[in-house]
């Protein structure tokens, strides 16, 4: 290749990259923009329109997920449901759970999440993984290393956002037995995604009981700095490991003056074996009747708290 052709390229790529460059910081200004104006109409409209709606995050697994049914049978939303209906205050509720998450993942996860729904206030009910599936390290400040420019760059939450749209759907692996092994799929909110996996445990995590009690304490603490009000429900069942997370929850919520719906109380009132089928799957999951039993303890707290 002669000099002038390799310089003619060079000049050629140069052009290239800066073209690309100003395209994204042209793009990045527009985002910017549009997002100003976003929130200012947001605003306004809710000013304007005189509507206090609350917003309410609910976190956990499959027993808020709402496994086995209809995603709209699931508490989250039948409390929904039913307190709009009721037309004292109004509710909006993104149930963001998913099935097999344990603490320590929703401790990593609840800070993008919050900055994500902006709730009024959190549902929490987590625990029951804990002692069977490979604990998450615990992120330093509770998020990515990235958060900042996350923050800062709309452009790089497009790519972000436009990645997890294309990830692969959820997946289930078996041993021999048909038991599970690993697990992962994706929790959307809004027009973003999370990818989520977790892999069991043969001999199970020996200080399930610990982790959990300081995940739960600081997933209270990061809801509160983030201007929310968190609510810790206990597990409807309460055996055979259920009844010893309920404790943890009870005792976390006790110790942090948090808000406390005690399901797992209001079942075995009405169910001490925990076999009834109008309120249990034979795995203990609550079914639709149970779903709407939480919403209605729920209805029953924000009434008056």
């Amino acid at each position: 290749m002669s000099r002038r052709l390799a310089r003619a390229l060079g000049v050629r790529l140069v052009a290239i990259a800066l073209g690309l460059i100003a395209g994204l910081v042209v793009l990045e200004i527009a985002l910017q923009l549009a997002a100003v104006v976003t929130r200012s109409t947001a605003r306004d409209a809710d000013v304007v329109s005189g509507a206090g709606v609350r917003h309410v995050l609910a976190v956990g697994d499959s027993n808020t997920y709402g496994l086995y049914l209809d995603r709209e049978q699931a508490y989250p939303i039948v409390f929904a449901q039913r307190e709009n209906a009721i037309a004292r205050e109004r509710v909006s509720v993104v149930n963001a759970a998913f099935p097999g998450v344990n603490s320590s993942q929703l401790r990593n996860l609840l800070p993008e999440l919050l900055r994500s729904v902006r709730p009024t206030d959190v549902f929490v009910m987590v625990g029951a993984n804990d002692w069977w599936t490979l604990p998450e390290p615990i992120r330093v400040g509770g998020t990515e290393p990235s958060r900042p420019l996350w923050l800062r760059s709309r452009v790089l939450r497009l790519f972000v956002i436009l990645e997890r749209w294309f990830e692969a759907p959820a997946v289930l692996e078996k041993d021999a037995a048909g038991m599970p092994v690993k697990g992962s799929g994706t929790i959307p909110v809004g027009d973003e995604r999370w990818r989520l996996s977790w892999t069991r445990l043969p001999a199970g995590n020996p200080q399930w009981e610990a982790d959990l009690e300081s995940n739960l304490r600081a997933i209270v603490t990061d809801t509160a700095a983030a201007g929310a009000t968190p609510w810790l429900l206990t597990y409807p069942a309460e055996d055979p490991i259920y009844g010893r997370v309920n404790q943890v929850l009870r005792r976390v919520a006790a110790e942090t003056a948090t808000n406390l719906v005690d399901a797992g109380a209001e079942f075995r009132a009405r169910c001490p074996s925990s076999d009834c089928r109008d309120l249990f799957f034979p795995d203990h999951h609550p079914t639709a009747e149970g779903h709407v039993l939480v919403a209605d303890l729920l209805i029953r707290a924000w009434a008056s708290r």
